[in-house]
């Protein structure tokens, strides 16, 4: 952890390229990085995680240089609203990065995800408080091994799907071929923009609201039938039903919905579902 103004990288001669993890966090009086390890020549091989975070002064990140760090499976950058884009600057995301969490940070936050869609070993994606992301990439090759996928309070991606009908999910050919199993989201309208909507092979589904939603996508949820085996809902206040035609979630184990206040109970869920709970009503193991 650093506490000053600025970070200056001592002589090279005095690296230790065994260095596996940095972190750099809570440092509201850091505004640049003059030249520290992230852009030696010195190329750290061994450096694992990078965590830089809650730095809220800090308007500039050597990002060109990340794609040196070769061993890099974890990076984290968050907390860091005045972080801006220099002259078209280019982002380098290592080849081998596994996790990405990315929250608050500024005009960085759509060339960071586009960057990372294009991994091929990417597994984990956080994706928190971004103002600025309005869709999410759906490229034909885009998160090719991506597993877990968490988004959270990114208000104009948000804003954008509350305004998206219900959509016929066509399953065919050209269908993006993610394969997200762990899907973590704060509104349910997300379901319905691309390439969540097309989505087959979530296993866990966890929702924090369904804001302005009266029924739940049960089109989305017949694509994972076979596959989803957790569905939590925090806030179903808004929801008038229960979903249609649960019977054919064949997979389903567990269902928790809370603060809901519409239509059928506990008895109206599947015998097969042997942990299911409906607001205080908890029928576990059944």
């Amino acid at each position: 952890m650093h506490h000053g103004s600025s970070i200056t990288a001592p002589s090279p001669s005095f690296m230790k390229s065994l260095l596996r993890e940095v972190d750099i966090a809570s440092c509201p009086k850091l505004i640049a990085l003059n030249g520290f390890m992230l852009e030696q020549n010195l190329r750290l091989e061994a450096l694992e995680k990078l965590t830089i975070e809650d730095c809220e002064n800090l308007d500039q990140l050597p990002t060109s240089a990340f794609g040196n760090f070769v061993s890099l499976k974890h990076l984290v950058i968050k907390g860091i609203p005045k972080l801006v884009i220099v002259d078209n600057q280019s982002i380098s995301l290592p080849a081998k990065l596994e996790s990405l969490e990315m929250g608050n940070c500024g005009k960085l936050d759509v060339p960071l995800l586009e960057s990372a869609s294009q991994l091929s070993t990417l597994a984990e994606l956080y994706i928190e408080n971004c103002a600025n992301i309005t869709c999410i990439p759906s490229s034909e090759n885009a998160f090719a091994s991506l597993s877990m996928l968490k988004i959270h309070g990114c208000d104009r991606l948000i804003e954008i799907s509350s305004r998206q009908q219900t959509p016929t999910v066509n399953l065919g050919n050209n269908m993006v071929s993610l394969k997200i199993s762990d899907l973590e989201i704060d509104q349910y309208c997300l379901l319905l923009i691309d390439p969540l909507r097309c989505l087959k092979f979530v296993s866990y589904l966890h929702v924090d609201k369904c804001s302005g939603m009266k029924a739940l996508p049960e089109q989305w949820l017949l694509q994972n039938s076979s596959t989803l085996e957790s569905l939590y809902i925090e806030d179903a206040s808004s929801l008038r039903s229960l979903p249609g035609r649960m019977e054919m979630l064949t997979a389903l184990g567990s269902i928790h919905i809370h603060k809901y206040h519409g239509s059928g109970d506990v008895t109206d869920l599947p015998a097969f579902v042997k942990d299911k709970c409906i607001n205080s009503c908890l029928w576990g193991h059944l």
